[in-house]
């Protein structure tokens, strides 16, 4: 044992591979087939795009289908007007936010895109049944 880290550090050195040194054994130890795209700062100025835009649009689709859902009406003082009225402020901020967790521009766009897509077909055949 050494005096630094006790056991810890005998365990350690014990993993050294004398053909290999220590700076092959954790590259032994990861998979390497698979290479994913780390998270990083690029593209950010399309991922907040597509946050603001695609983000308002998605939460005012939001807004739509639980005002249906909700049978509201122009009564201001009811609570479901003022759960509404105060829902998509910040679901559109908790959008942008997690726009950023995309790994590319590309990808958040046509993710919340999509998601316009399914939210806005939903509060049309909504109103249209509720017609």
């Amino acid at each position: 044992m050494s005096g630094r880290g006790g056991a810890f550090d005998a365990d350690y050195y014990a993993l050294a591979i004398p053909d290999r040194g220590f700076q092959n054994i954790g590259a032994s130890l990861v998979k390497t087939d698979v290479q994913q795209k780390p998270l990083d700062g690029s593209g950010w100025l399309g991922k907040v795009m597509a946050g603001l835009v695609l983000g308002a649009a998605l939460a005012s689709g939001l807004l739509g289908v639980l005002g249906l859902l909700f049978h509201a009406d122009a009564q201001f003082k009811t609570v479901t007007s003022q759960l509404l009225r105060w829902f998509p402020g910040p679901v559109w901020g908790l959008l942008v936010a997690f726009s950023f967790l995309f790994r590319s521009s590309r990808q958040a766009w046509l993710v919340l895109a999509l998601l316009n897509g399914s939210v806005w077909a939903l509060f049309f055949l909504l109103h249209g049944l509720m017609a």
